[in-house]
């Protein structure tokens, strides 16, 4: 899920600030966090931005603008809602980043935070990365509709679905959002096309639920593999770079 992330990320500004779900800590890295402070969250130790004040994992940085996130489905995307009116009620120009899973849709915050940016016209991007499970249930079991960016049309905003596997067409569409959002143009809602290559925790197997065969359709469309390949054909890479 790299180029649904990273492309997410790039067009932000330093000021602007991140709502992260369960997979965006690629974008606190992508904005300055270190491999090393990850680590130090992750077990604990006096390095730790944190303080032990979190979950391993429930990562959050306040110096890149990232807020704190928690296991309860969707919350983050209210906060994210609430920040924006804040931002636009202080006349700020800042843009906030609401992340959530297709799961995540299914939630009750879901319809509040999009609802009520709608209505007040925040300046906010939901950015859904849309990797086609929910734990074990998968999408045809959490919607019926011919997408989760259509459900945007019902509250009045624009919704945008992109191939969450192309880098460049997520930062295109992600670029678009926030420029409009940022110019008072009102919230966007992204459904990025994705997939999750393994299991949703080290405690799922999802050999039990899911058809290999689609996980071998899905390697085909590795981002890694896609953007690299893209980068050769311009000359911007060669074997030597990677290695």
């Amino acid at each position: 899920q790299e180029a649904a992330i990273t492309g997410s990320a790039y067009p932000l500004r330093a000021t602007d600030w991140i709502f992260p779900a369960l997979r965006e800590t690629g974008v606190s890295l992508w904005r300055g966090t270190t491999v090393q402070e990850l680590v130090c969250q992750l077990i604990g130790n006096a390095g730790d931005v944190l303080i032990g004040r979190q979950m391993p994992m429930h990562f959050s940085d306040r110096k890149v603008n990232s807020v704190a996130w928690s296991s309860v489905i969707g919350t983050q995307l209210v906060h994210a809602m609430g920040a924006a009116w804040a931002a636009k009620i202080q006349k700020k120009d800042d843009v906030m980043v609401g992340y959530i899973g297709d799961g995540g849709t299914s939630s009750s915050d879901f319809h509040a935070a999009l609802n009520f940016a709608a209505v007040k016209q925040a300046p906010v991007v939901f950015f859904c990365q849309n990797n086609q499970w929910a734990i074990s249930v998968p999408l045809s079991e959490q919607t019926v509709s011919s997408s989760i960016a259509i459900k945007a049309a019902a509250y009045g905003m624009r919704g945008v679905r992109v191939d969450g596997n192309d880098l460049l067409a997520v930062i295109s569409v992600m670029r678009e959002a926030v420029e409009r959002a940022r110019s008072g143009g009102g919230p966007t809602f992204v459904e990025a096309l994705t997939f999750r290559m393994g299991g949703h925790s080290s405690s799922d197997d999802p050999t039990r639920y899911r058809d290999p065969e689609l996980v071998k359709t899905w390697e085909k469309r590795d981002p890694l593999a896609r953007f690299g390949a893209f980068l050769g054909s311009k000359g911007l890479l060669k074997d030597a770079d990677i290695e």
